[in-house]
């Protein structure tokens, strides 16, 4: 119907959008003016805002909407996302990034922005403790899992946990590590390779100048 029928309404503020498929009628008006041309409208639905979510053992990012058979489209450069951004097929973080999703379905009108930032734990630090002669791990992101492998390819979430200092079995020997916490990305690896001093071996003489050498259980070859 025309918007000057008998079932016009006065524009002064927004209203509550009708239901899906009904068409809206507008012109302009006013006294000692030509009217506008009629612009119309019609209510479609509405893709389902996509849901983001992080693994934060593998830095993987699932993207998911409940409108069946929409196609995602995400950005990472913090820009809203359009109907030529990247197509959502999978994705792996690396480091912190904001991730921009926005659902499109032919008939249908395009979803809200869904957006999600994820930061990136620290690097962990691999050093030479000379004060305690032992080899520590540490990373700055508080609560953070440390996973490491040593004369090894580079870690990740199944890996051997960090708990205490690692002593003459990593002696000059390449140890990588990485670091997890729920909710961020996985760190870079970080890496290190230091030589422990071993300990001057204990001589005792014995009976019948017997000599016996000996030094701590984990060394070998004296």
């Amino acid at each position: 119907r025309s918007p000057l029928g008998s079932n016009k309404q006065t524009y002064t503020t927004g209203f509550i959008a009708p239901s899906v498929g009904t068409t809206i009628r507008a012109i302009g008006v006013k006294e000692n003016c030509i009217n506008s041309a009629e612009e119309t409208f019609t209510v479609k639905e509405t893709c389902q805002m996509p849901v983001i979510s992080l693994n934060y053992q593998t830095g993987a990012v699932t993207i998911t909407s409940a409108t069946e058979g929409a196609t995602i489209r995400y950005t990472l450069d913090g820009s809203a996302p359009d109907g030529s951004s990247t197509e959502y097929t999978s994705l792996t973080l690396t480091g912190a990034k904001t991730v921009k999703a926005k659902a499109f379905k032919d008939g249908l009108d395009p979803s809200a922005v869904t957006t999600e930032s994820y930061s990136q734990v620290a690097t962990p630090t691999v050093q030479k403790d000379a004060v305690n002669n032992v080899i520590t791990i540490s990373c700055d992101t508080e609560g953070a899992s440390i996973r490491y492998t040593i004369a090894a390819s580079a870690p990740d979430y199944n890996s051997t946990a960090y708990t205490d200092p690692l002593s003459y079995d990593a002696s000059n020997k390449s140890i990588k590590a990485k670091a997890f916490k729920e909710g961020m990305v996985p760190s870079a690896v970080g890496e290190g390779q230091y030589k422990l001093q071993l300990p001057a071996p204990t001589i005792t003489v014995g009976d019948n100048l017997t000599v016996t050498l000996a030094t701590v259980p984990e060394i070998t070859g004296i």
